[in-house]
């Protein structure tokens, strides 16, 4: 969803036993259909890692660097969450956004791993992107 006003996006998730609204902090700035822009369609990576949870594959380098996958928790984590109803859809949302990211599993799977943060490599970027220094 987007904020007409301010342009701000969030995720809605609806799944049995919890509902959460995640700010998107830069998804309006990385897709859509402007030039430099993934289109919105675009679900790979996130379908990549989902199918990844399932089997027990590792992921690749750049989609663990894009959910910020660094231990095995965090690995164990979005199995977690995604046998807890978090879609492909929903983690593509998040995809480059550590606190995003973080929000939506902690939701998902709040009594198991209830501490765990992600940190993409990307995080420190959004407020560069936002308010570009002079």
């Amino acid at each position: 969803m987007q904020c007409k006003n301010c342009r701000l996006c969030s995720l809605e998730v609806r799944c049995p036993g919890y509902a959460l609204s995640i700010a998107l902090r830069s998804f309006h700035l990385k897709r859509g259909g402007e030039s430099g822009q993934r289109p919105l369609q675009d679900v790979t990576m996130a379908t990549g890692l989902v199918e990844c949870l399932k089997t027990g594959k590792r992921p690749s380098l750049a989609t663990m660097v894009d959910f910020g996958i660094e231990t095995n928790k965090h690995y164990v984590a979005l199995q977690n969450a995604t046998s807890n109803g978090v879609t492909a859809y929903d983690l593509d949302r998040v995809l480059g956004d550590g606190p995003a990211i973080t929000w939506l599993v902690s939701g998902a799977i709040r009594e198991n791993h209830p501490h765990i943060q992600f940190r993409t490599a990307y995080d420190g970027l959004v407020c560069e992107m936002l308010w570009p220094s002079k």
